[in-house]
């Protein structure tokens, strides 16, 4: 398992696809993934839980993955979102 805190920037840059486009990133992975914040667990891999998030910008959340390549999936999530 591997986890990361990241930190949510440049979101106007993202405009409204942050959701989808986060999806399709750790769609393209073999690892389960999930994003831990504010209490929720959400997996990164459904848009309807991506979407019924408000993700704001320099909100800090946390990247798990678990699989064979987890390491890779985490740091891409973290270049996605900065």
């Amino acid at each position: 398992m591997t986890s990361k805190e990241i930190q949510v920037k440049n979101l106007s840059s993202k405009g409204d696809h942050l959701p989808s486009h986060l999806v399709q990133l750790a769609c393209r992975f073999d690892s389960s993934i999930e994003v831990i914040t504010e209490g929720r667990r959400l997996n990164a891999k459904s848009l309807m839980g991506i979407l019924s998030f408000p993700f704001t910008e320099n909100m800090v959340i946390t990247v798990v993955a678990n699989g064979a390549d987890e390491e890779v999936a985490v740091e891409a999530i973290d270049t996605y979102l900065h």
